[in-house]
């Protein structure tokens, strides 16, 4: 019976990106219902939700018009953001939490006063300990889920952006990058590890053109494979991983060329593996799906 619960429950997962919040509901794992809605770039400052009383507005009605009812999740712009692989020796164990918090606040510039620290064990390796530690800003994170809250709705689980694109794009060794007219997300995925996560604030509002947005993916595409191989010249990201493209940029016929031709890099649509209807547009989408995957 409970697995027959977990399958028929509704789950809504909805994105603020960009100028608008992207709604995507699923029950059964079948996806049911979406909806796009714009709203004032006023309500966002820096990329990060600056007026929750009217985003919430925006955001309850947007639910109430579409019948949007089940269990809500979010998700959180890796802007001002920092993630780092730990690597720790297996006897850090017995005192993980105090262990990864020493570490994060060494190498990620976790600071307690003002980021929250989420983390969780990726797997043994020999004998050490890797954990995927996230440090994130509190400020954004209180005003996303103060949205929430405005809405008179109640969030049953919150994910970072490029950790939903991850689970969105499925693959074990993938590039992703998602574009908005604000702001550029890159992620590199290694071995189903995001190994390297870059959030790319691009301006306010939508005082950025989307062809300005564009050149900013490519260009920001090319500088984080440089930062990665350098970083790793020892194991250079393989030629063969593909480049996955989300986000409202990705809706561009011409994008994908300009990508492939800067990087080098083959790009292939995203196969996410939900059974999405024909008529939704999955690059727009993509933040959402990875967030009913978190939940299903």
């Amino acid at each position: 019976m409970a697995i027959l619960d977990i399958l028929s429950r509704r789950i809504v997962a909805v994105s603020i990106e960009g100028t608008s919040i992207r709604i995507l509901s699923a029950q059964g794992g079948v996806i049911d219902g979406w909806a796009s809605v714009p709203f004032n770039p006023q309500f966002l400052r820096g990329g990060a939700v600056h007026d929750s009383h009217s985003l919430g507005q925006i955001l309850r009605d947007a639910l109430e018009k579409g019948h949007f009812k089940g269990k809500l999740g979010t998700a959180l712009t890796g802007l001002g953001s920092a993630s780092r692989v730990l690597t720790l020796p297996s006897g850090a164990k017995a005192n993980l939490t105090q262990v990864v918090n020493r570490e994060a606040r060494r190498l990620v510039g976790s600071n307690p006063e003002v980021n929250y620290l989420f983390w969780a064990p990726i797997a043994d390796k020999g004998a050490q300990l890797r954990v995927f530690a996230v440090s994130t800003p509190k400020e954004p994170l209180d005003a996303l889920e103060g949205t929430f809250k405005e809405a008179h709705t109640r969030l049953a689980f919150i994910d970072l952006s490029p950790l939903a694109l991850v689970r969105a794009v499925n693959q074990k060794d993938a590039v992703i990058a998602s574009g908005e007219s604000n702001c550029v997300e890159l992620v590199v995925v290694v071995d189903d590890v995001p190994l390297l996560v870059r959030s790319v604030f691009l301006g306010e509002g939508s005082a950025q053109s989307l062809d300005y947005a564009s050149s900013r993916l490519v260009e920001e595409m090319g500088r984080t494979l440089a930062f990665y191989n350098d970083v790793h010249r020892d194991s250079p990201l393989d030629a063969a991983i593909p480049i996955y493209l989300a986000g409202e940029l990705a809706l561009s016929e011409a994008i994908a060329g300009d990508v492939a031709r800067a990087t080098g890099r083959a790009v292939r649509a995203l196969e996410v593996p939900l059974n999405c209807p024909p008529e939704l547009d999955v690059p727009l989408y993509a933040t959402n799906i990875g967030l009913l995957l978190k939940a299903l």
